[in-house]
């Protein structure tokens, strides 16, 4: 009987993670699909992007739809193959809360350039919820000990140096020049990495919790 429940708790945990993680991906190709449709839609995207002005008129909803409008093709092509890339990776990890931490990222995010950069007009962008999704994968990763946690430690310091680097030189480190004088605002890659860690760290709370949990289950079979 002891046998039994060994057996079934962990397959039972594992089945609830894989169906709330299972379509990590595929929510991030959504994500980039939007995000295509609104680069072929021309100034009609102008009525997303995240506007100071627009925004203190009224218009709030920019502080969240902004993350999907991008400036040029070669901004968006990097940003949605990071995310789907970040998608895929905690998809097959079966790591939950990959539309969560969006969420919560898109809101702080937006909420940190209105209040921390009074004079950005524009943002836009997937770049900060990019940031969110792989450091909330290299939290996981680095709950797995070994070669996992090395490389999940090693992930930050990326993306550590890669926010250093844009801080002191106000350059993107990977996507060149800047078209069109758009510059890179290292608030927004600060606040994704802070969603990530954080959310990163509640879940490996709830995953403790539900081992205690099964473990003490199988204690009352016994």
């Amino acid at each position: 009987m002891s046998t039994t429940a060994l057996s079934l708790a962990p397959s039972n945990m594992n089945a609830r993670s894989g169906r709330a993680a299972g379509g990590a991906f595929w929510v991030a190709v959504g994500m980039a699909m939007i995000g295509a449709v609104l680069m072929v839609a021309g100034p009609a995207a102008g009525l997303l992007v995240y506007d100071r002005e627009a925004i203190l008129a009224g218009d709030w909803w920019r502080l969240l739809t902004g993350h999907f409008v991008h400036f040029s093709w070669s901004h968006y092509l990097l940003d949605a193959l990071v995310l789907m890339a970040a998608g895929m990776m905690i998809q097959r990890r079966r790591l939950r809360g990959f539309v969560a931490v969006n969420a919560a990222a898109a809101v702080v995010i937006g909420g940190l350039v209105f209040l921390a950069a009074p004079s950005v007009r524009f943002y836009a962008g997937f770049s900060g919820l990019a940031y969110a999704a792989l450091s909330y994968l290299a939290m996981d990763l680095i709950s797995t000990g070994g070669r996992g946690g090395r490389l999940g430690v090693i992930c930050l310091l990326a993306l550590a140096t890669k926010l250093a680097w844009e801080t002191a030189t106000g350059m993107p480190l990977l996507a060149g020049e800047p078209a069109m004088g758009w510059i890179v605002l290292p608030a927004a890659h600060l606040g994704g990495v802070a969603v990530g860690m954080i959310a990163g760290a509640y879940w490996l709370a709830v995953r403790a919790s539900e081992r205690r949990s099964d473990t003490r289950f199988v204690d009352r079979l016994n």
